[in-house]
């Protein structure tokens, strides 16, 4: 069928592009230089095929990159059909410790408040500052690779220090759950395991950990770029990456039950593709 097609020209190329999907806007992360590393694009012109959407640019105040891999802050992405009244748009970030010029390992929250019809009155907040469970998410240098594969001197990059897509937003009637994962080093020797944590808030206050957790199962093999959502009666689901030298790269996924022991990861890991090459 028949779709329309926008283009933008920005300052510097936007690489890494992480999408997401809010109810007042598509938001966008880039990995790119200039000021604005975060965008809102006008959503309800968009779908109705109309002439000209707007972009907003946006920089992320207070954040600090990590120059041995990719800047990947990350979009809440809307899931279901609820969110509280004029709910700003959400961004995160991880900041580590191990990164200079940062004292301890956290996340950073920051709300956008776009104005369509005067674009200039559009903010971006100052970030809130989540502290966490200490997590290491120093791994080699990006492009030098970090997890092996079976019967060849080539390691996999597993992109650490980067909120990994998507992070997952749902509101139920109580609290709003935003569900954020990223890779952590488990060994000091780049074995990675899936660091995740669920934040909540009531309405647009401020978030909270509500549980987190580190998903990492001690068979000697690296679980990486994970991704989870939470279903209407707040069930998760946990899909990654998985390798090792005895392991060639493939997907599995586990999960938890709404109500099980908080921080953990209940479900017995399955399949979902068995890596052959």
């Amino acid at each position: 069928g028949a779709y329309n097609v926008y283009q933008y020209s920005l300052d510097a190329f936007p690489d890494y592009p992480h999408y997401a999907i809010w109810h007042d806007g598509y938001y966008v992360t880039a990995n790119k230089g200039g000021t604005n590393k975060v965008y809102a694009m006008e959503r309800d012109v968009m779908i109705a095929g109309g002439a000209n959407p707007q972009i907003i640019g946006y920089p992320l105040p207070g954040s600090v990159q990590n120059t041995n891999t990719v800047y990947s802050p990350e979009p809440a992405n809307l899931t279901g059909t609820n969110y509280p009244a004029d709910a700003p748009g959400l961004i995160t970030y991880l900041q580590d410790d191990g990164w200079g010029g940062i004292a301890n390992d956290h996340l950073k929250v920051w709300e956008i408040e776009n104005d369509w019809v005067t674009p200039g009155n559009s903010t971006i907040s100052a970030p809130q500052e989540i502290p966490t469970t200490p997590f290491n998410s120093v791994f080699a240098p990006f492009g030098t690779g970090d997890v092996n594969q079976p019967g060849t001197g080539n390691k996999i990059d597993m992109i650490g220090g980067v909120i990994s897509y998507a992070a997952n937003y749902r509101s139920f009637a109580s609290h709003n759950s935003w569900i954020v994962t990223f890779n952590t080093d488990i060994d000091g020797n780049d074995t990675s395991g899936v660091r995740w944590i669920e934040l909540r808030n009531t309405g647009n206050g401020p978030f909270s950990i509500y549980q987190e957790g580190t998903y990492a199962p001690a068979d000697g093999h690296s679980r990486f770029m994970g991704s989870a959502a939470m279903d209407a009666a707040g069930n998760i689901g946990m899909g990654f990456n998985i390798a090792s030298a005895t392991l060639k790269a493939s997907i599995k996924y586990t999960g938890r039950y709404d109500g099980d022991p908080l921080g953990e990861m209940t479900i017995a890991e399955e399949w979902i593709h068995e890596g052959t090459g």
